[in-house]
């Protein structure tokens, strides 16, 4: 049953009743009625309602799901990607697999919080499958599905509910600074849906903001699911300017967001966490670039496949300028270690060479680092599930090392970007919009 936004507070009584039998766990008294009824009025404190604690450690995946009027669905294999193609099927590939986790995370939590045993096909929960995708997946949808297999989000080992809604289109999309340039910024906001949306970019615990679409308590911790809301446009435009899809969640849902995969058979891989090698890669074709003066990059699909150390210098690509280790390293010098490139180490002893070493970190004031110079100088987006105490520092400002000029192109306003849709849980109850 689709709630549309317009129908006022009389109708809420028959729409309450049936939400009910569908989330049993729910208390319909805190549902947000945004109209032009009035303002929305939540009178119910979620942390009595049950499953409001539900924590997960090592939750194990569910392999398939009763989609109503279709039947038992492989949650990965079909599921996934058909809710992918149908919710934001047009988005470039960074966005298709945000979308995969987010209506993984959706599913996650009505299964798991909510307690529901079964998912609607249409716009009160997710559409599975719709008029618009007769061919259903396409084998990019699959893949997006796949490559995120049994990823979704937490807050403090809590399952989040991942609001996103169609947004506003960023009008003046720049790789420069995506940060700024892909939010709403007065774009053209057709589903009248930017007012939900939330950037929670280099903010964390209570700093963040919570979206409406959920309860907002004063105390953040009073709602561990309200984590904010995303944008459909603006991962579109996030995409379209070099931002990885783990980066899109700390940037409307706050940078202490975990990103955590499920385990079991259906479950995935553990989350590879995103380096600035592969931020570097963004936009960027496939083949081997210098990340900076020392260090040599191989890129593939827009990440990192490999990176090096230079013993010189890198030059377009390339490592040139090494040094090698040779019989008269030692000749002329003192006793003792030294580096002689950025990579190579030798030990001296009377004037000739004891031994050498190739360092894979560097080799930093006469000894092998420990912890790559420049490899792993990024703060990963993944963070443990099981701790409490925050994340890792982040950057302040998303790094600026990518160009627009080599690889996909195009702003986030051009046409047929989107099949624009939203979802919002209140307390967890649904309101569901989509532009006709």
């Amino acid at each position: 049953m689709a709630f549309r936004p317009q129908f006022c507070h009389s109708r809420l009584h028959t729409f309450g009743d049936s939400m009910m039998k569908k989330f049993p766990l729910i208390s319909m008294t805190g549902l947000l009625l945004a109209s032009a009824c009035g303002e929305p009025v939540m009178t119910e404190d979620p942390s009595d309602l049950p499953g409001f604690n539900t924590r997960v450690f090592n939750l194990e995946a569910p392999c398939m799901v009763m989609v109503d009027g279709v039947g038992m669905v492989d949650i990965e294999a079909d599921y996934i990607p058909g809710v992918v193609a149908c919710e934001n099927g047009n988005a470039p590939y960074e966005a298709l697999k945000a979308q995969a986790v987010q209506a993984r995370g959706f599913l996650y939590y009505k299964l798991f919080v909510a307690g529901a045993t079964s998912i609607g096909n249409s716009q009160s929960d997710q559409v599975y499958s719709c008029a618009h995708v007769p061919n259903g997946p396409s084998a990019l949808h699959k893949r997006a599905a796949a490559e995120t297999k049994g990823q979704y989000l937490t807050w403090k080992d809590r399952i989040i509910a991942p609001f996103y809604v169609a947004g506003a289109k960023p009008p003046a999309p720049d790789a420069a600074d995506p940060i700024a340039s892909c939010q709403g910024n007065g774009g053209a906001d057709g589903t009248s849906t930017e007012k939900w949306v939330t950037y929670n970019w280099g903010k964390s615990v209570c700093d963040i903001e919570m979206t409406a679409l959920g309860f907002v308590p004063d105390d953040c911790n009073g709602n561990p699911a309200n984590r904010g809301c995303a944008s459909q446009n603006g991962e579109t435009c996030l995409a379209n300017t070099g931002v990885k899809y783990p980066d899109m969640f700390e940037y409307y849902y706050g940078d202490d967001i975990q990103l955590v995969v499920s385990t079991g058979t259906c479950g995935g891989p553990a989350v590879q966490p995103v380096t600035d090698y592969d931020r570097f890669c963004s936009l960027k074709a496939d083949g081997a670039y210098c990340f900076d003066a020392a260090t040599r990059v191989q890129c593939v699909d827009e990440y990192s496949a490999a990176d090096e150390l230079c013993g010189g210098s890198c030059v377009d690509g390339a490592c040139v300028g090494g040094v090698e280790p040779t019989a008269d390293a030692c000749a002329d010098v003192a006793d003792g270690s030294y580096c002689i490139d950025n990579i190579n180490r030798v030990d001296c002893s009377g004037g000739e060479l004891a031994a050498s070493e190739v360092c894979e970190s560097g080799c930093i004031n006469k000894e092998c680092a420990v912890d790559p110079i420049e490899g792993d100088v990024d703060n990963p987006v993944v963070t443990d599930p099981y701790v409490d105490e925050g994340k890792q520092e982040v950057v302040s400002d998303f790094p600026g090392l990518v160009s627009p000029s080599v690889g996909q192109e195009g702003g986030c306003s051009a046409p047929g970007l989107l099949e624009p849709a939203f979802f919002g849980l209140v307390v967890v109850g649904f309101l569901r919009r989509r532009r006709n």
